[in-house]
């Protein structure tokens, strides 16, 4: 059994490729669905609410990345990184600050 490759770069006609309106347009309308309440959501918050849930979202990537790597870090002192990282915070965790850099860069 020969499995179709999983990433676009992979595909034997990469990167001149063709694709079927009627298979592609469907899954993008169902994408905008799902992220317009999300782009509405953030058009009502405050600046300030949406760095705090942009912190929250990179807080959870940064510690899920980093426990795929094989590596733990405490959640408050990434918090605190990528609240500096930010421009909100005044404490600096030389220690998380390369794994944020990543995530937020």
């Amino acid at each position: 059994m020969h499995l179709a490759p999983s990433y676009i770069w992979q595909q034997k006609d990469w990167p001149n490729f063709t694709y079927d309106n009627a298979i592609v347009m469907p899954k993008l309308e169902s994408c905008i669905q799902v992220v317009s309440p999300l782009k509405q959501l953030a058009e009502v918050l405050t600046h300030e609410q949406r760095l705090d849930w942009e912190a929250e979202i990179l807080l959870d990537g940064t510690l899920a990345s980093a426990k795929i790597e094989g590596e733990l870090y405490d959640r408050d002192s990434v918090r605190s990184s990528i609240v500096n990282k930010l421009g909100k915070g005044k404490k600096i965790h030389k220690q998380n600050d390369a794994m944020v850099v990543m995530r937020v860069s």
